[in-house]
Parts: C-alpha cells; structure tokens; sequence
C-alpha cells in the first residue's frame, strides 16, 4: 500500500510499506504525542522525522509518485487534532507495550538531531 503524509508544515512525503493501516496510525500518534510531552507543547516532527521513525520500527520504502497514484492520504494535522484529547491514554501505550517504547525512544532521538 502506498502512504501519502500531509503535514501543515513541510514537504508530502509518500512511502510504500505492507504494514497495516492501524499498525503506521498507531506508530504516527504514539510519535507526535511523545515529542511534545518531552520536548514541549511546541515540539512538532516533520514529515521526513516521522519517515525517520516509520523507518526505525518498521519496512517502508520512499515513494515519487504522481498526486493521483497513492492508496491512503494521512493529515497529520487531522490526525493530532482527532487524538489531542486522548494524548495521555496514546502515551500510556509506552508503559504496556515494547514497541511503543521503541517508537517514542526513535522519534525523541530524530527530533534531538
């Protein structure tokens, strides 16, 4: 499937990954909530930073493509505003699972560089 990441800021970025939908949402918000709560309220990852992470925990691979040849369109900034008032239950996700761990510990070291 190919992934389109609309960001308010920022290039689009496509990639192609076998990954399910749920699995990169769950991933996208475990991140953009992580950096802010460590970084603060106006910490934000850029669409190539959360290509970063998606990279770290999972195989994605880049994408050119033209406007029309993508599958799923992600606005990260819908996606935050959907999940702002459930921030703190997507971070409590770090306490019971591994890999939300690991998300979170990629996207605080992305967002340090």
């Amino acid at each position: 499937m190919i992934y389109k990441l609309k960001h308010h800021s920022g290039e689009t970025k496509c990639f192609q990954t076998g990954e399910a939908i749920d699995t990169i949402i769950w991933a996208l918000e475990i991140a953009i909530f992580s950096v802010p709560e460590t970084y603060g309220d106006t910490a934000v990852l850029s669409n190539e930073e959360l290509i970063q992470v998606l990279k770290q925990i999972c195989f994605i691979e880049e994408v050119k493509t033209e406007k029309k040849l993508f599958g799923v369109e992600i606005d990260m900034a819908d996606l935050w505003e959907a999940n702002c008032s459930q921030a703190d239950q997507i971070l409590l996700r770090k306490e019971s699972s591994t890999m939300a761990k690991l998300v979170s510990l990629a996207a605080c070291a992305i967002y340090e560089e």
